[in-house]
């Protein structure tokens, strides 16, 4: 039988070997889980782009729907059918009342100082 001594070098030859396939063997897993995670990221990507999508329409025609049941005379005629009468006409027109303001801050001012000049009286 031939016996063949197994030498130092022959041990850290191996050890080496077996070091570089798995660093080659990690790095071929790194990078076939990095390109699965792309492809979901992307997947998802897609998916919530669809979705954005599909709620732009739907509150689109939310507004649209809105528009419809809030024009005065829906609401005038709902009202009717409620027997419940506005005492004014509704109607197209939109009438905008602008109140002149109220200077409540100099009334308030003068009354503190008239009241702060009778005290020092």
């Amino acid at each position: 039988m031939l016996k063949k001594e197994i030498k130092e070098s022959d041990i850290k030859n191996i050890f080496f070997l077996f070091f570089v396939v798995s660093v080659c063997t990690l790095l071929m897993f790194i990078y076939l889980w990095r390109n699965i995670q792309m492809a979901n990221l992307e997947h998802e990507i897609e998916q919530l782009k669809k979705d954005k999508k599909k709620l732009s329409l739907e509150v689109e025609s939310l507004n649209i729907s809105i528009a419809g049941h809030t024009s005065p005379e829906k609401i005038e005629k709902i009202l009717q059918q409620h027997d419940i009468y506005l005492p004014v006409r509704t109607g197209k027109h939109i009438v905008t009342v602008k109140l002149p303001p109220l200077n409540l801050d100099n009334k308030l001012n003068q009354n503190l100082k008239l009241n702060s000049i009778e005290d020092m009286k």
